[in-house]
């Protein structure tokens, strides 16, 4: 009879990360900025950049976050000094209170925030807004007028060498991942917006050039600062600039 003979293998003890996520639950200040490219003839490539203020308030049960965004100023720079894109506040009404799935994932660098893409529609219904196609009938059925001025869409106003209005429809996803760090979040911003002009005051301004999102990482992302539970959009701007700045 053979006896067998058990061997205890001793494995040393790993020391587990710390798997508790981080309270980021409360109200935020988030700074985003979008950076796009539109291809013009004999000028060629020109940059346009969109900086968001954001009040951000964040719902947590443990590593699921809802997350809610009211805008509060949305300001739009180009390279093209003639023109002016100006986003009225009747459109930031208009976009209201957005609510959002995100949560908490553990990397190597530590917390991430991941906030998933959701598409969102902007004086326009679809039945499916990642793939329907968008209007581009001013009378078009599923055209709201957002904004109540009783134009179709939301308006967009141009100042510089155009004064003028354009009347757009739009859809748009955004992608946000960042490390966490205290009281603040760092991290990229993807994004893509598909806008239908359905009108406008000057026939200048009824075909604009497309615009596509840069492909450079660094010309695109978010940072967000805590602040205090009962802040407002006018708190929010009160903020210095560098305070994104980390």
């Amino acid at each position: 009879m053979k006896r067998i003979l058990l061997l205890l293998t001793l494995v040393p003890t790993i020391a587990l990360a710390d798997e508790t996520p981080p309270d980021i639950s409360g109200t935020w200040a988030q700074l985003q900025v979008q950076t796009s490219v539109v291809t013009i003839p004999i000028a060629g490539d020109i940059t346009s950049t969109t900086v968001a203020l954001l009040r951000v308030e964040i719902a947590q049960n443990n590593k699921k976050l809802t997350v809610r965004t009211t805008p509060c100023a949305v300001d739009v720079d180009s390279e093209i000094d003639m023109v002016k894109t100006v986003i009225p506040q009747s459109t930031l009404a208009a976009i209201g209170t957005q609510q959002f799935r995100a949560r908490l994932t553990q990397s190597e660098r530590g917390w991430m925030f991941y906030q998933p893409p959701v598409m969102q529609t902007l004086g326009v219904k679809l039945d499916n807004a990642w793939k329907d196609a968008m209007p581009s009938d001013p009378k078009d059925k599923r055209l709201i007028d957002a904004d109540n001025d009783g134009k179709p869409g939301v308006t967009v106003k141009i100042e510089g060498a155009i004064d003028g209005a354009i009347y757009v429809a739009q859809r748009s996803w955004s992608r946000l991942e960042g490390l966490v760090s205290g009281a603040r979040i760092k991290g990229s911003l993807q994004w893509q917006t598909d806008q239908s002009v359905l009108d406008a005051t000057s026939a200048l301004l009824s075909t604009p050039p497309r615009a596509r999102p840069s492909n450079v990482p660094s010309e695109n992302y978010f940072r967000a600062i805590r602040i205090a539970p009962d802040a407002s959009c006018e708190d929010i701007l009160k903020i210095p600039r560098d305070a994104f700045t980390f």
